[in-house]
C-alpha cells in the first residue's frame, strides 16, 4: 500500500479523528479536525434591545463551572447580523486567551458584558454593589454629608454585576457613599422608622 503524509497547515490539537486504520478515503472527507486550543471562542446570546450597547472589541467577563470564583477576560470579535427568531437573540463570538489550555470545548459559561448607553442616554456612575441598599420597595445608597454623618438617598439602578452596579439617577459624580457599613446605615434607618 502506498503512504500519503497528512500534513497540517498549522500547528495544534487533534480533536477528532473520523478515519481508522484500512478506511478508504474519499477527497471530500474529512479525516482529522484539528484546532489551536491556545485562543478559544464563546459564543454568546445578546438580547435584541441590547445590540445598540454593545460593539465589537468590548470587554467580556467569563466564568465557568470548572473554576469556581475565577473570571476569564476576553473581547468581543464578532456580532451575528441576523436575530434568531425563536429567543430574539443576536449570537456574538468572545475570543479569551487560553495559553494553559484550562478551557475546554464544549464548557458552559456565563459571559458579564458591560452595556454602554443607549443612543441618547446619559452614561451612569458605577459604585460597588456593597454600597445599594433595598429598603421597602427602594434602592437606597448612603451619601456622607460631612465625616460622621449620612443621609440616606433613593436612586435607580441600571445594570449590574457580581460587584459593581450602575446608578442611572440619584447620584452625582464626585458624591461619598458608603461601601463598608451601608447594612449596618440601613439597619439603623430601618429601626428608627419603625420607631416613630
Amino acid at each position: 500500500l502506498s503512504l500519503l503524509p497528512l500534513i497540517s497547515p498549522f500547528s495544534g490539537t487533534v480533536i477528532s479523528r473520523d478515519i481508522v486504520v484500512g478506511e478508504q478515503v474519499r477527497p471530500d472527507q474529512t479525516v482529522f479536525t484539528i484546532a489551536d486550543l491556545r485562543v478559544v471562542w464563546l459564543l454568546a446570546d445578546i438580547h435584541e434591545k441590547d445590540l445598540a450597547r454593545v460593539r465589537i472589541g468590548d470587554p467580556v467577563g467569563i466564568q465557568v463551572d470548572a473554576y469556581p470564583g475565577e473570571e476569564f477576560r476576553g473581547s468581543i470579535t464578532y456580532i451575528s447580523d441576523t436575530i434568531e427568531p425563536a429567543t430574539r437573540t443576536a449570537s456574538a463570538r468572545v475570543e479569551i486567551a487560553n495559553p494553559d489550555r484550562r478551557l475546554r470545548l464544549g464548557m458552559f459559561a456565563r459571559a458579564h458584558i458591560k452595556l454602554r448607553p443607549a443612543p441618547g442616554e446619559r452614561a451612569g456612575i458605577v459604585i460597588p454593589t456593597d454600597a445599594v441598599q433595598r429598603v421597602g420597595e427602594k434602592f437606597v445608597v448612603f451619601i456622607e454629608q460631612e465625616p460622621g454623618t449620612y443621609f440616606p438617598r433613593v436612586v435607580s439602578l441600571a445594570t449590574a454585576s457580581d460587584d459593581a452596579v450602575e446608578v442611572r439617577s440619584g447620584l452625582a459624580a464626585g458624591e461619598r457613599v458608603v461601601t463598608k457599613g451601608a447594612f449596618y446605615l440601613k439597619s439603623v434607618l430601618v429601626r428608627e422608622s419603625v420607631a416613630r
